[in-house]
């Protein structure tokens, strides 16, 4: 099953994430058959790298945590906030397409009161993801872990978007009939660039 791995750098560790950058990216080669994608997140006009997402398959979500422990941008204290949760990547229907514009990560977790409005609105959110399928270069729901996958297990969803600028993108999000209509308690939004499998 694919995890991601959505972290945010903690304050104050860009010249720790400079300096251990290499040895970072070597610890990644080492798994470089598991990932769909990964590289960092940055702020909006991408002059300062703010944190990561990869997107890797394990067996389960103990195994995609065990793997982190030792990677060294965590252990070296660069992550403030990590999370780790179980992925099924929907969109595009013909796999990973090549990137166009920039990318633009939102990463959602569920409320609550999700199950009703998730229920109700999902058709317009797959009718939705089907007409702008050209601008996403990933999407689907998330998951605790690898042992409850059901359609009631969905605890939120990643979208990876691809827009000329932030503004575009946003605006995608924000008519995004699962956003719009409240399935989302938490969103994160990042501009991200995509760095892995090396092509």
């Amino acid at each position: 099953m694919l995890f991601v791995y959505f972290m945010q750098d903690a304050p104050d560790t860009a010249t720790r994430r400079a300096e251990i950058r290499t040895v970072h990216q070597q610890y990644l080669a080492g798994e470089a058959d598991r990932f769909f994608a990964a590289g960092p997140l940055w702020n909006d006009d991408f002059s300062a790298m703010t944190g990561s997402i990869f997107v890797m398959d394990w067996p389960d979500r103990r195994a995609a945590a065990d793997w982190l422990q030792d990677e060294p941008f965590t252990k070296n204290g660069v992550y403030g906030y990590i999370n780790i949760k179980g992925f099924d990547n929907k969109w595009p229907k013909d796999g990973r397409p090549a990137v166009k514009d920039k990318l633009f990560a939102y990463f959602n977790l569920n409320g609550d009161e999700a199950a009703g409005p998730r229920k109700e609105f999902r058709q317009a959110h797959l009718d939705y993801l089907a007409d702008t399928a050209d601008h996403i270069f990933a999407a689907g729901p998330m998951f605790d872990d690898s042992d409850a996958t059901d359609m009631e297990d969905r605890i939120g969803s990643l979208y990876i978007v691809d827009y000329p600028e932030r503004a575009a993108a946003d605006a995608w999000f924000a008519n995004e009939p699962f956003n719009k209509n409240g399935v989302y308690d938490d969103s994160w939004a990042q501009a991200y660039e995509n760095l892995w499998p090396k092509d």
